[in-house]
This record gives structure tokens, C-alpha cells and sequence, in this order.
């Protein structure tokens, strides 16, 4: 019987390249990254204690993992970074030997990571190229929630400046609004660095698609920093990790880091200049602006019909108001109404907009803009300057109570921050009167769509759906002009 090439028995000490991992190699890898379990760590010594073959195999492995760490750092490809990720979904599910089967050509050079040359010849004479992709993929996954919270230990290594921070009650309040309105999401970071380096394999393998990307993303940026700033991140990592109050610090960093990505270049300059007194007063400043700027990019929540029931209800506040003068001018309440009710939808925003409006927020002296699109009410106005201002707390109710999920889950979980929820209320009404502003019709497109002749409507659904919202507003167009 003839041997083929591909039969010949490996020589002692070696794996042939398509065979799998022995079960004794990942537990002598895991062993000396130290990430036995302590009943399991007794019994594989009391095995190395009875056999000389393992404590040799042990031996072999001690020598390339120490000889690892001594290795050069070279570029990586960021396709073979993005295979080492997908790697863990692979291994989790144990169909590593057909994937072995299937892999490109270019996975077999994968020990060529650190060196082409000398790497392969070493692996494959001493450790097995399988063993030795094994104990690379290890150390990978160990630095991986490093990578995951790369931006802290790049831009908050500042230990001090970090402490003083979060002692900041504008700080601890920003975060906290931040979390609850979704601006800020740390799950991910936390869930990897939650799980045990030997369990996050199979983490990996049961995260979203998205989730997923992130992490390659964030394992591609780690591998492509230049040397002195691995370093200095590996450098951080380690700082932080002894520290007692680590899992504070930790927060703060990765926080602070995403927040002053949101600043303006010369503010961070500034920032990072100033001395602790000045550096506070800085911030406290600047995360009052991100405040107002997230409760105004919460309106990104708001559904076409929750814009279109916060108008309904902000036109019956306006009625009520206008039903408040009857004491001081019971003859011109009726004629109030009936304009109020007859005008263009667009004017009709335009009118509660004002109405709802501070003085100082008209830039008119304080006088309201009425007779600007509507005429019929330019008399009126000071009879109406009297019932105009910004919405009280009952008539915010009156919006509220009318809303569905998810925006009042998202008012319920701000309902103990200060004025918070006021904020949102009134920002969102702004809004809903500024898209129907926009929206000269006063209706959707939607239903726009729907009031078009039918053999109009046969025409646009072959259409892409973008030209046929463009149609739709073009149509709107021809339909009403400015007023």
C-alpha cells in the first residue's frame, strides 16, 4: 500500500495542517493564559504530575508563548483582522474543520501575522500551525475589550482629571440624561468585558450582525495604531485595572471620550489646556450646550403621527386661550375663532408658533409677527399679545396624555431630571409646528398620496419610492403657493 503525501504522520510534537486542535492543547494554552477554572487547573496538574509526554507538550508551548511576546510588530490585513473576529462564531459552533476546508488560500499564512518566515517555520516545527493560531486567537481576544474602549484610554488617561470629573454634579446629571435618551450606548464594551476571555468566543458568535461589526471595527483600530500608542494604551489598561475605584473610572473615561468628540476643535484645545478650576468651568459650560442640543435631537423620535397629535392638541390649547378673552372682549372672541379656524394650514403654524413663543424669542420688541401672514389678525394683536406665552404645565399635560410609546417611555425616564421633561414637551411642539410649517398642505404625504386621482396614483407607484416622495411634495407645490 502506497502512502500519499498528504498520509505521512506528523513528527512528534507537530499537527498536520488539516487536522484539528487536540482537546490537551486548548487546555495547556488555556492553562498558561491562566484561564482554567480552579477545579480544572488541579486536575490537568496532577496529570502533568504522572505524565512526562505532557510536560514536555507544556514545555514546547512555554517556549513559543513566551517567544510570542518577544516577536516583532508588523501592518496587518485588515481582511485577515475581520476573519479573526468571524473566527470566534466558527470555532463556538465546531465546524472549525470544514471551514479549515473551505478557508482561502492566504488563512494558511495566518501565523505569517507577525513574521512570514520565521513565524510558519516556528509554529509548524514547534507549536502546530492550528495550536499556534489557537494561542494567537487567545491573546486576541484577551486585548479585546481594550479595543472595545480604545477612545478612553486614548483620550481620558488623565486618572486625576477623570476623578475630578465625575465629582462634577453637571457631569453626573449630563451622563445619566445621555444614557436615558439614548444618546450614549456602552452595552456592547461592557458585555464583552463582562465575560471571561475563555467564554467570549462563544459571545461573539451569538451577537446581532451589527454588533459584530463593531467589534472588528474596533479590533481593526486597535491593530493599525502605530507602536507608541499601543503602548501607551496597553500602558493605561494596565494603570486602570489596578485601581480600586476602576469600574468608576472606567465609565468616566469612556464617556468623557465620547462626549468631547461632540465639542468643537478649539474647545477641546481649550479644555485640555486649562487647569483643573478653569477645565471644570469649561465643561460645565459645554455640557449644558449638549443638553439642549440632545433634547432638541430627540424630536428625531417623533413619528409622523405623533407630530400630527401634538397639533391637534397645540390648536385646541390656541382655542382655549383665545376663549380666555371673552371677559375683556366678548365681541371679538367670535371673530378670533372664526379666523383662527378658516386660515392656510401654513399660516395657522406660523400663528402658533408666535403664539407660544416668548417675547425675547420674537427678535421684534416683543410684539407678535401676526399681521406678517395674517392680515385679518394684525388688529387683534394686542388682544392676543395678552394670551400669548410659552406653555404651562397643565397645557403640557393636555400633550402628553395624548402621546403613545415609545415617546412617553422616553418622558417617564427622564420625569426625575429637573425640568427635563418640560424641556422635551416644549421642544417637541416646536417641532411639530415647525414640520407643519413646512408642510404647506397641512397634511402627510401620505395622505396626500391618498387624495390624488387614481390614475395619478397608477403613474407614481412605478416610480422609485425617492421620486415618488419627491413627486408627491412637487405636487403639493402645484397645489397651494406661498402664502
Amino acid at each position: 500500500m502506497t502512502m500519499k503525501p498528504n498520509d505521512r504522520p506528523s513528527p512528534e510534537g507537530m499537527l498536520a495542517d488539516d487536522s484539528p486542535i487536540d482537546r490537551i492543547d486548548e487546555d495547556l494554552v488555556a492553562y498558561l493564559d491562566g484561564e482554567l477554572e480552579p477545579q480544572q487547573r488541579m486536575e490537568l496538574e496532577a496529570r502533568l504530575g504522572r505524565e512526562p509526554s505532557l510536560r514536555a507538550r507544556l514545555r514546547k508551548l512555554q517556549a513559543g508563548w513566551e517567544m510570542l511576546g518577544q516577536l516583532p510588530e508588523v501592518p496587518t490585513n485588515p481582511k485577515l483582522l475581520e476573519t479573526t473576529i468571524r473566527m470566534a462564531a466558527i470555532e463556538s459552533t465546531g465546524s472549525l474543520q470544514r471551514f479549515e476546508q473551505q478557508r482561502p488560500a492566504w488563512w494558511k499564512t495566518r501565523s505569517g501575522m507577525v513574521s512570514i518566515a520565521s513565524l510558519v517555520a516556528f509554529s509548524i516545527a514547534v507549536l502546530g500551525a492550528k495550536v499556534w493560531e489557537e494561542v494567537r486567537f487567545r491573546r486576541e481576544l484577551r486585548l479585546l475589550p481594550i479595543a472595545m474602549r480604545l477612545d478612553g484610554y486614548l483620550h481620558a488617561s488623565d486618572l486625576v482629571w477623570m476623578r475630578e470629573l465625575a465629582k462634577l454634579p453637571q457631569w453626573r446629571e449630563t451622563t445619566t440624561i445621555a444614557q436615558r435618551l439614548g444618546e450614549w450606548d456602552f452595552r456592547l464594551p461592557e458585555k464583552i468585558e463582562g465575560e471571561p476571555s475563555s467564554g467570549r468566543a462563544a459571545l461573539l458568535r451569538d451577537l446581532p450582525l451589527e454588533d459584530q461589526q463593531a467589534v472588528i471595527e474596533a479590533w481593526q483600530r486597535f491593530e493599525q495604531l502605530a507602536p507608541p500608542q499601543r503602548e501607551a494604551v496597553l500602558n493605561s489598561a494596565s494603570e486602570v485595572v489596578t485601581q480600586p475605584d476602576r469600574e468608576e473610572l472606567l465609565a468616566t473615561m469612556e464617556r468623557y471620550a465620547r462626549w468631547r468628540e461632540t465639542l468643537p476643535p478649539d474647545l477641546r484645545d481649550q479644555i485640555n489646556a486649562a487647569a483643573t478650576p478653569q477645565r471644570l468651568e469649561l465643561v460645565a459650560t459645554a455640557l449644558k450646550t449638549s443638553v439642549t442640543q440632545w433634547t432638541q435631537q430627540s424630536s428625531r423620535l417623533l413619528s409622523d403621527q405623533d407630530v400630527e397629535t401634538i397639533y391637534k392638541s397645540l390648536h385646541q390649547i390656541a382655542e382655549r386661550r383665545v376663549k380666555t378673552m371673552e371677559e375683556l372682549a366678548p365681541n371679538v372672541t367670535e371673530s378670533v375663532t372664526r379666523v383662527f379656524a378658516t386660515i392656510e394650514p401654513r399660516t395657522e403654524a406660523f400663528f402658533l408658533r408666535q403664539l407660544f413663543r416668548t417675547p425675547d424669542q420674537n427678535g421684534s420688541g416683543g410684539v407678535p409677527r401676526f399681521d406678517f401672514l395674517a392680515p385679518a389678525l394684525s388688529q387683534l394683536a394686542p388682544l392676543l399679545n395678552q394670551i400669548r406665552g410659552p406653555l404651562t404645565e397643565d397645557e403640557l399635560y393636555v400633550i402628553e396624555s395624548v402621546l403613545g410609546e415609545p415617546v412617553t417611555g422616553t418622558l417617564a425616564a427622564v420625569a426625575d431630571i429637573g425640568t427635563l421633561r418640560e424641556d422635551l414637551l416644549r421642544s417637541w411642539a416646536e417641532e411639530s409646528m415647525r414640520r407643519m410649517s413646512w408642510n404647506r398642505s397641512g397634511t402627510t404625504l401620505n395622505e396626500r398620496y391618498l387624495l390624488l386621482d387614481p390614475a395619478r396614483r397608477d403613474q407614481l407607484d412605478l416610480l422609485p419610492p425617492s421620486e415618488i416622495i419627491q413627486s408627491l411634495r412637487a405636487e403639493d407645490g402645484r397645489r397651494r403657493s406661498f402664502p
